[in-house]
């Protein structure tokens, strides 16, 4: 998924998250607005947030 800012992400997670419920699943996000200054994610990848959820 990309997001325009922080609050986007947000956002999506919590959706994604209400969505799923207990489900498991990993999102990575990533914010434009982050990539397009440079800043890039963990190994240098564009997914700024990764995130494991569910059992």
């Amino acid at each position: 998924m990309e997001c325009a800012n922080r609050s986007c992400i947000g956002n999506m997670r919590s959706e994604i998250n209400y969505c799923l419920g207990n489900k498991l699943l990993v999102v990575s996000l990533t914010n434009l607005a982050d990539l397009q200054t440079g800043k890039r994610g963990e190994g240098d990848k564009i997914w700024l947030e990764t995130k494991k959820k569910g059992k």
